[in-house]
């Protein structure tokens, strides 16, 4: 039998490869830009879920050993299509793989040990990067569960620096930050922003590209309590503008914390310093930091858009205060488009699902501000971004071309079209009146 299309030819599912085959596909993977980019996969821990994985005794269908056979399967998948691999164990058939994966974890749906864990996550990652969103949501729901069960949020402090990343998924709304426990590692911010940053010992793991700072998900958690809840659309147009006031005093605190290689600037018009020497690593690090601040000042300060106040033709405090802040959160996402059309040749191509949302995030909230305010003083400029916005989303390097992904591509191309065209519509009509 083939290894590398390992199948029982009575039930026709998908087997592990041999461990041969399995070893330096891990081992690849680890190594790689897309391990680098997504460190998932811990190489001490692995050694047991391949035990598990491989394990032939009577409790080989546990739902110990099945999870650990998801797992492996998934990563199989994942690097032999993601990797660049020697040609004896590059022809796997990733879809059966991942097809066989989640028929093993839906066989222990009430599971939650760490095995299916990282398998779960491993299919998240599988799902997410050929732009299966639903799916990927599910998995990403039943990881959160899981690390719950495990206890994971009470033990931050003792996860492997290898692994925080996790902690930044941008659309979780299963975990409350208040029921975890956010201390952060001693000497944290100097591992982030230290020289030896990349530098690492024998046998350990490489940096994470996508380590971001912690620091900054605690704020925008924060965020999303205070002025995106339902207890906020309680407050008052003075209260709303006060929380704004603090989020907005705490978030530049944490800017001011930045070494100047790294900090992000406070607005970006003409150009974006990013040197030609830094690392990869450093490279991706600078790119985040500078994204999800502007994302974050502007979604702090679009809270003011649902204000009575903002509409007021009267010009009162509380009026122009509304006003100033709407503006600065308009123009944080003028920074955003403007520092990825800049910055998006030096993007790691395994990131681009997780970075799609900010020029689209930035370009809408353009529109929508172009479509409150046709005859402002940048209404062009807000115009012309809008229009090359679908082109810096071409721009970004793909790992990959998907069918998945071509058909999203081309569904923001037309989506792109259409918003131009409605924004050019509403400033032509405020020209005319």
């Amino acid at each position: 039998m083939d290894p590398r299309r390992h199948q029982d030819t009575a039930t026709g599912e998908c087997l592990l490869p041999e461990p041969w085959v399995l070893n330096p596909l891990v081992e690849n993977f680890l190594g790689s830009d897309f391990g680098r980019s997504f460190p998932f996969v811990d190489s001490l821990l692995f050694e047991e879920t391949a035990r598990l994985a491989y394990d032939a005794s009577d409790q080989s269908d546990s739902p110990l050993h099945l999870g650990a056979r998801a797992c492996a399967l998934a990563i199989c998948a994942i690097a032999s299509t993601r990797i660049k691999q020697p040609e004896e164990v590059s022809r796997i058939d990733a879809q059966a793989c991942i097809r066989q994966a989640e028929r093993l974890i839906n066989r222990i749906p009430t599971d939650t040990s760490l095995q299916k864990l990282q398998a779960t996550v491993m299919l998240w990652l599988w799902k997410g990067h050929v732009g299966a969103f639903a799916d990927s949501r599910v998995y990403h729901v039943m990881a959160c569960r899981i690390l719950f069960a495990l206890g994971g949020h009470t033990r931050v402090a003792n996860i492997p620096q290898d692994r925080k990343p996790t902690l930044q998924e941008r659309h979780d709304h299963n975990v409350r930050y208040e029921h975890c426990d956010l201390t952060l590692p001693q000497g944290y911010v100097e591992l982030i922003y230290g020289p030896n940053r990349s530098s690492r010992g024998a046998g350990e793991i490489p940096m994470p590209w996508l380590i971001s700072d912690l620091r900054l998900i605690q704020i925008k958690s924060k965020v999303i309590n205070q002025l995106y809840s339902f207890a906020s659309t309680k407050k008052s147009d003075a209260e709303i503008l006060h929380t704004i006031r603090q989020l907005d005093e705490e978030l530049e605190r944490w800017r001011q914390t930045i070494p100047a290689q790294f900090a992000p600037s406070l607005a970006i018009r003409h150009g974006v310093k990013l040197s030609e020497h830094l690392e990869q690593s450093a490279k991706m690090l600078h790119i985040d930091l500078h994204l999800a601040y502007h994302h974050l000042l502007s979604i702090i300060h679009y809270a003011s858009a649902r204000c009575a106040g903002v509409r007021s033709s009267a010009k009162s405090e509380i009026h122009c205060g509304l006003q100033s802040s709407l503006d600065l959160s308009v123009e944080a996402s003028r920074s955003t488009l403007i520092f990825l059309s800049l910055a998006v040749h030096h993007l790691a191509s395994e990131v681009f699902w997780l970075f799609i949302f900010y020029p689209v995030s930035a370009f809408l909230s353009l529109f929508f501000n172009l479509l409150r305010s046709p005859g402002n003083e940048y209404a062009e400029l807000d115009l012309e971004l809008i229009r090359t916005a679908s082109e810096v989303l071409r721009k970004m390097p793909k790992s990959d071309s998907s069918p998945e992904k071509t058909a999203y591509l081309d569904r923001i191309d037309q989506f792109c079209g259409e918003i131009s065209r409605l924004a050019e519509c509403a400033i032509a009509r405020y020209r005319e009146s």
